[in-house]
């Protein structure tokens, strides 16, 4: 799983947590689970330009006809991340619930910038 201490060195490594992101994405069902509620993932551009910016971005990986869904393991598992109520802190938890997955969600997006920046160019 995605732990504090991951996410405290991924700004210096982020290997260990885009692989953790990876595994969550590789399931099946969290897959489903995401596909099936983008309109709630889609809710969550409201809380800011940065929010939206992220999660634009993600949503715009799964999107893509480009890469294979091997390559979009780690989008999934973001965003499964950011729906999962009982994440390492949990949502209900007033200001703070959302942080990890705000954090989650950039490195995830700054991941396929880094990776994939044709994707995100202006046509």
């Amino acid at each position: 799983g995605i732990t504090q201490a991951m996410l405290q060195q991924a700004e210096r490594n982020p290997k260990a947590l885009m692989e953790s992101l990876s595994e969550l994405g590789a399931n099946d069902v969290k897959q489903t689970e995401v596909n099936h509620h983008r309109k709630k993932i889609l809710s969550f551009k409201k809380m800011g330009k940065e929010w939206a910016e992220r999660i634009s971005s993600l949503m715009k990986v799964l999107e893509s006809k480009e890469l294979h869904s091997f390559d979009k393991l780690v989008a999934y598992g973001a965003l499964f991340y950011l729906l999962c109520p009982f994440d390492l802190i949990p949502d209900y938890i007033p200001v703070f619930g959302y942080m990890d997955d705000f954090i989650v969600l950039g490195f995830a997006a700054a991941y396929y910038l880094k990776r994939f920046p044709h994707l995100f160019q202006a046509s």
